[in-house]
């Protein structure tokens, strides 16, 4: 499918003249061709098979299907008589398009590749073969591209940061000539939590007769081994559904928190003994060193530099509390710098001395405020 980054005016098509018989249009539009074009041999009912735009388009479930508000070109040897000027066109609700000379055809509810072949046996009737064999013929009759595609709404539901409905493709003031897929509809819903089960996503599809259809998806096929088809390409009122996961793996979470369908930052808290304490967002899998770095550093005279707590409330709802001895200069590895999740948090403790400190100056406080009062 040929996707164009600019739109131009919607053509006006003109009508089928009924008076003329199919061979006399055929000779009038042949009149019109520049002088490169000669078609030889009688008349085909079909003689140029449709581009296979994508190879079994028709057939796959994921194939982007034609609706109201899309807008495409057509061009048929680049010549206005045939395609009207421009080409281009925008489906109306009834999804019904009127071309010049074959009519109104409709093309809601239909592939690119679909729409491309009834174009084209449509048109065939009205030109000679441009071949003095039609069946090894290479000849491209007649192209079909996807201008601008209407926008879509989708409801994400399940183990997403934002659930909820979305509008993807082409927003009020925006444009964007892609299709979408459900990993952009993730990316919208603030990206998958971390008891997400991305190995049985499922799509509902809405149908005009009948219950929906579901589509399985496996992004960790995806992932893991580039299956492209996993990313399904949505239609208009699908429902896409993440849900919970049976079994929680750390190694899976790990892999999943650099992905595209999670989310770019997650937020850990720092507290203790740092020069900035607080909340402190970072990149998916940064280390427990890292988010020190962020928070200012260790406050170095009052910093227990040996080891530091860290609590992380597991996806199950259990807590992990661990004792880390501190290395500061160590790679990433679970002993001594593990990588983080959202929510962790690292407490950096007080030296005994800073403890003592502390200790004496609130002890001595109260009595030092009233020696000043009365003034001794």
């Amino acid at each position: 499918m040929a996707l164009l980054l600019q739109s131009a005016p919607v053509a006006i098509a003109q009508p089928l003249d009924t008076d003329l018989s199919p061979s006399s249009q055929s000779e009038e539009i042949n009149n019109l061709l520049p002088s490169p074009f000669t078609f030889p041999g009688e008349l085909l009912p079909n003689p140029f098979p449709g581009p296979d735009i994508q190879s079994g388009d028709a057939e796959r479930p994921y194939a982007y299907t034609l609706g109201p508000g899309d807008q495409i070109r057509i061009d048929i040897f680049n010549v206005p008589e045939f395609s009207g000027p421009n080409g281009t066109y925008s489906i109306p609700l009834d999804g019904v398009v009127q071309f010049p000379w074959i009519g109104p055809i409709t093309l809601s509810g239909l592939t690119m590749a679909e729409a491309t072949r009834t174009l084209t046996e449509r048109y065939s009737v009205y030109i000679n073969s441009p071949c003095s064999d039609a069946a090894s013929c290479q000849v491209q009759l007649l192209t079909l591209q996807l201008l601008e595609p209407r926008p879509m709404r989708v409801n994400v539901t399940g183990e997403v940061n934002r659930p909820g409905v979305y509008v993807v493709g082409n927003p009020v003031g925006g444009f964007n000539s892609q299709e979408q897929t459900v990993s952009n509809a993730i990316q919208l819903a603030g990206g998958i939590t971390q008891l997400a089960d991305v190995r049985d996503i499922e799509v509902y599809r809405p149908q005009r007769v009948g219950d929906d259809v579901v589509f399985s998806v496996d992004f960790w096929a995806l992932l893991q081994d580039g299956a492209l088809e996993q990313d399904l390409v949505l239609r208009d009122g699908d429902r896409v559904v993440i849900p919970t996961v049976s079994a929680i793996n750390d190694t899976e979470i790990t892999e999943l928190a650099t992905a595209n369908i999670s989310p770019e930052t997650i937020q850990v808290n720092v507290v203790g003994e740092v020069n900035a304490p607080g909340l402190v967002e970072l990149p998916p899998n940064s280390s427990m060193n890292q988010a020190i770095l962020a928070a200012g550093g260790l406050d170095r005279p009052r910093a227990k530099r040996s080891r530091v707590e860290f609590i992380r409330l597991n996806p199950n709802g259990t807590i992990t509390n661990r004792t880390i001895p501190l290395e500061l200069e160590d790679s990433v590895n679970s002993e001594t710098n593990p990588a983080l999740r959202d929510n962790d948090i690292i407490i950096v403790n007080r030296t005994t001395l800073a403890r003592v400190s502390d200790l004496l100056s609130a002890v001595t406080a109260p009595i030092s405020a009233f020696l000043g009062l009365v003034g001794l």
